[in-house]
């Protein structure tokens, strides 16, 4: 759906795109044609669909030994549980709907997809770091990322201190965290005229 945003002219500048059905072995002979001069090949499909495709790392680096094979799932290449690996469904297998405050008990829906944002973002490191590795070994290698990588990332910034001390003094069913007796403060405000204010100190010098 992005493809029809008027946006996507200047976010996808310079890319190529295939529309290839994985079905049709001519569509398949050229998925690998193309794996087999690329740099990096990001896989995000189901385990049972890279097997039955010949995608896997295995086949893909035996034909392009400099290639950095990045696998996205739900729980990681080696994890044989039946959930599928979308976010609603890790996030709440893992158990981060329930520290989302909400306006009732028990599990609530993040409000953004920070599972994704941080799955990304480990996965953005981790192909790095393996670029750097082929330059100075030779050879290419697999990154293994999942959403559970995306959510143990996301629950590390809850506010810990290097002391293993948390900056959170507590945290409240409306979404108030409160700081204690710090300089940061993260909260909503409502002003005289009606309007909300948020308020946020936790920068350096803020």
């Amino acid at each position: 759906p992005a493809s029809r945003a008027g946006a996507t002219r200047t976010w996808d500048r310079g890319k190529r795109r295939f529309e290839l059905d994985l079905a049709d072995s001519a569509d398949r002979r050229t998925v690998l044609a193309l794996a087999a001069e690329a740099d990096v090949v990001l896989v995000g499909l189901a385990p049972e669909t890279v097997h039955r495709c010949g995608l896997t790392a295995e086949a893909l680096i035996g034909e392009n030994p400099d290639l950095v094979y990045v696998s996205l799932t739900g729980f990681g290449m080696f994890d044989d549980r039946e959930t599928p690996g979308l976010e609603p469904l890790v996030a709440a297998e893992l158990g981060a709907m329930i520290t989302s405050p909400g306006h009732r008990d028990g599990p609530v829906f993040l409000g953004h997809p920070a599972v994704s944002y941080s799955t990304a973002l480990v996965a953005v490191i981790g192909t790095l770091a393996a670029l750097r590795a082929r330059i100075v070994a030779g050879h290419g290698d697999v990154v293994d990322v999942s959403m559970l990588d995306g959510v143990l990332a996301q629950f590390a910034m809850n506010w810990w201190s290097e002391r293993n001390v948390s900056f959170v003094q507590a945290r409240t069913k409306k979404g108030e965290l409160v700081m204690g007796r710090t300089r940061m403060l993260l909260r909503t405000y409502r002003c005289a005229d009606g309007e909300l204010i948020q308020v946020h100190t936790g920068a350096a010098g803020a």
